[in-house]
């Protein structure tokens, strides 16, 4: 994926509605970056017994519409590696790898937005990007707001995340 695409990585839990809120936000950017180099993958760590089941989760996903890559991360590794906090949780990794911005909780998509443009301006130019939506036609929007966590965070997190070697293993749904 490195110098290729830029990927929002999305730590979901699908039977919290939180994460459940987060949802057409990610289908919205699906949809309108995918051509642009986005990549949307989804990573659910699970914390009941009932996530682990693949099955299980393949036929929720599949009734919200879920149709991008989703990773099942059953020994918590991807979640240590990003120094996850909870769901949902947004990180935004550029064509080099880096994380660039994050989001714990739901709301500030529209601030999520434009970080993806950002970066993927850096690839495709901004003027080959698709116009953006007018706030009357927004799926995501939300009124609350969180300020993105530290940079020394998201430079932690970014740290081990490039200093990795080993695969994490999870599995894909």
């Amino acid at each position: 994926m490195r110098e290729r695409k830029v990927v929002v990585v999305a730590f979901i839990n699908p039977t919290s509605i939180n994460s459940v809120r987060v949802l057409p936000a990610l289908h919205a950017w699906f949809d309108r970056y995918a051509m642009s180099q986005l990549m949307v993958v989804g990573v659910l760590t699970p914390d009941l017994n009932v996530h682990r089941e693949a099955v299980w989760v393949r036929n929720l996903l599949k009734r919200y519409g879920v149709d991008y890559p989703i990773f099942l991360d059953g020994d918590r590794r991807l979640w240590k590696a990003y120094a996850n906090e909870g769901w949902p949780a947004l990180y935004l990794v550029d064509r080099r790898g880096r994380i660039v911005f994050d989001r714990l909780g739901e709301g500030g998509y529209e601030e999520f937005e434009s970080e993806i443009r950002l970066a993927l301006a850096e690839i495709v130019g901004a003027d080959k990007l698709p116009p953006r939506p007018t706030s009357r036609t927004r799926r995501a929007r939300s009124a609350a707001r969180r300020r993105p966590r530290s940079r020394s965070a998201r430079a932690r997190a970014s740290s081990r995340l490039s200093s990795s070697t080993r695969t994490p293993r999870c599995a894909a749904i």
